[in-house]
Order: structure tokens, then C-alpha cells, then sequence
């Protein structure tokens, strides 16, 4: 890794560490290219935490929607690092353009306070967002996979999110846990909203991670033997089963904020990964 990150690899280091790992098991120039769009993803998925109205981040949203339009039309570039490099990823790796208003039209959603109705809502929602970045990453790795193995990676990954940041959406008045699911076991959000961890919330927590592991497994299973080109992409879930078996410990509190799990264990993990072909 060079001494001096670019403006990107800098912004996913800070903000994204877990894909910043991931990354740098690509060779160059792929490992600078998928910072790009991870950088991408992050400007545009923290606009929610930046805004106070869902009108706000709408009109930021549009800003970068139109970044992407200048970016396909060849229009000229908009001042900023990102869309900058991003540019550049685009027009190397022939990325196509439908992904990335599926990306933002997902962002678009999460502006909304009230729960996905059920598990299909959600699941449609990562598909869009988590597993439209894995796509896009896919084809900057120039591999191949099929579109099931994408598609349950990327919703394994997303929904492992959703329970490890419930504490914080929660601190936001959100809650992303399916509908559905909370009515079942009687939860309402007020209770989310007011961090009580009582055994309705944990009953929905295990029955969510079972299902965010299901999506996992099915990815694994989609595609049993992935090339090492396209490993840097998968590797993400490698570390989804580490948070997942944390969530399910007994003792574990979403509204604690745990220790993070050092960076050696996780580069060991992702290294071994890498090492025998198993995501």
C-alpha cells in the first residue's frame, strides 16, 4: 500500500474500513478503482446522516445523479474528487450507467422514517444498493459471477448491517428491521426508538440474522469455486459471518457500542479467504 493514500482510498480507510481491507487484495490499478466507487457510496449513503428533511437529501441526491449524467455524457466532469475519479473508473472499466441510478434511486428510499413493510421491501432495498455496488465492483475486477451469487452476497451483507447498526439508527428515530417481522413478535418502534433491549427485539434479531446467514450460504452456494480476480469483491461477506456470530451471542446489547474487531484479525480472516478461495 502506498505511504500516501489518494483523496478515495482515504475516504473508504475512514469511513468504510471493512471494504478498504477488501481492497487491497486487488492488484493495481483494479484496488484504486474499487476505492473510487466505494467512495461513491459513501458520499451518497452518509447523505442521510447529514441531512434534517428528506427533501434536503433529495436535492443533494440529485446533485450527484447529475454528476453522473455529465460523467456518461461526456459533458464535462463536476469539481470534486470523487466524481473526478469516478470518471476515470467509468471510462477504463466500461462500467455501465444503470446501476448507479439504481444506487442512488435506493438512497432516495432510505430518507423515509417509517420500516420497509416487510422482508421483500428490504431485500429489494439491498439488492439495488449493496448488491448494485458489488456489481459495479464485479465489473471493474473484469470477472465474472453469477447474478444470484451477487445478489444474495449483497443482501447477506446488507441486512448483517442493518442489525449491527440498529443502535444508531435508532439514536436517528429509524429503524430498518422489516415491519412484518416486528409485528409478529410484538415490537413496536417506540421501543427501538427508546434503546430497550427486551426479548422482542432479540427474538426479531436472531430470526434476522438466520436470514441474513440463509443469503450468505446461498452466495457460497451460487458460486462454490470464484476466481481470484473477483475475490476482492466477495470478501466483504468473509467478515458478515464474524459480526454475524457476534449478534447472535446472548450478551449481545445493539445499543452498546462493542469493540471493533482489530484489523489484524480481520486481515487475517480476509488473507485465508483469499489463501483457499472461500469466501
Amino acid at each position: 500500500m502506498p505511504e500516501q493514500l489518494s483523496y478515495c482510498a482515504g475516504l473508504v480507510r475512514r469511513h468504510d474500513h471493512d471494504r478498504f481491507l477488501t481492497a487491497l487484495f486487488a492488484p493495481e490499478p483494479v484496488r484504486e478503482h474499487l476505492w473510487v466507487l466505494y467512495a461513491f457510496n459513501i458520499e451518497i449513503a452518509r447523505i442521510r446522516e447529514l441531512v434534517s428533511e428528506p427533501l434536503l437529501g433529495e436535492i443533494r441526491l440529485q446533485w450527484w445523479r447529475e454528476g453522473i449524467d455529465a460523467i456518461y455524457a461526456g459533458h464535462g466532469v463536476r469539481t470534486h474528487p470523487v466524481l473526478e475519479a469516478l470518471e476515470v473508473a467509468v471510462r477504463l472499466c466500461a462500467l455501465p450507467r444503470r446501476p448507479f441510478d439504481s444506487l442512488i434511486d435506493a438512497h432516495t428510499e432510505s430518507f423515509s422514517p417509517n420500516a420497509p413493510v416487510n422482508l421483500e421491501e428490504l431485500e429489494n432495498h439491498a439488492d439495488a444498493a449493496s448488491a448494485g455496488v458489488m456489481r459495479l465492483a464485479m465489473g471493474i475486477a473484469g470477472g465474472q459471477a453469477p447474478d444470484a451469487a451477487i445478489r444474495h452476497a449483497g443482501i447477506g451483507w446488507a441486512l448483517t448491517g442493518v442489525l449491527r447498526n440498529i443502535g444508531i439508527h435508532a439514536s436517528r428515530r429509524q429503524v430498518f428491521l422489516p415491519g412484518d417481522m416486528m409485528r409478529a413478535e410484538g415490537l413496536e418502534p417506540e421501543s427501538v426508538f427508546s434503546c430497550r433491549h427486551g426479548p422482542e427485539l432479540r427474538r426479531v434479531m436472531v430470526s434476522f440474522a438466520q436470514i441474513a446467514g440463509g443469503h450468505l450460504a446461498a452466495a457460497r452456494q451460487a458460486l462454490p469455486a470464484p476466481s481470484r480476480q473477483i475475490m476482492p469483491v466477495l470478501l466483504p461477506i468473509t467478515l458478515a459471518d464474524i459480526y454475524l456470530r457476534q449478534i447472535r451471542r446472548p450478551d449481545h446489547d445493539p445499543f452498546r457500542i462493542a469493540a471493533p474487531i482489530p484489523a489484524f484479525r480481520r486481515q487475517a480472516r480476509l488473507l485465508w479467504a483469499m489463501l483457499t478461495k472461500r469466501f
